[in-house]
C-alpha cells in the first residue's frame, strides 16, 4: 500500500475526524483558558480549563 491510498482510506475515517476535532478544542480551549485567566495556582487553572472544556462540549 503506498502512501497516497493510507491517506485516503485514513482520511474517510469519521472517528479520525472526531479525534482531530477534539484535539483542536482542547488545544484552543487551553490557549483560550490561559490567555483570559488570572488564576495563579496551577489547581485553579486546571480546575478552569475543565470547567471550560466542559461547557465547550456540552454547547456542541
Amino acid at each position: 500500500m503506498n502512501t497516497r491510498q493510507h491517506i485516503t482510506r485514513w482520511s474517510r475515517n469519521p472517528f479520525v475526524w472526531m479525534e482531530v476535532a477534539l484535539l483542536a478544542v482542547s488545544i484552543g480551549t487551553v490557549a483560550l483558558v490561559t490567555s483570559t485567566t488570572t488564576a495563579t495556582e496551577p489547581a485553579d487553572l486546571h480546575q478552569q480549563i475543565l470547567t471550560q472544556m466542559r461547557t465547550t462540549l456540552e454547547q456542541s
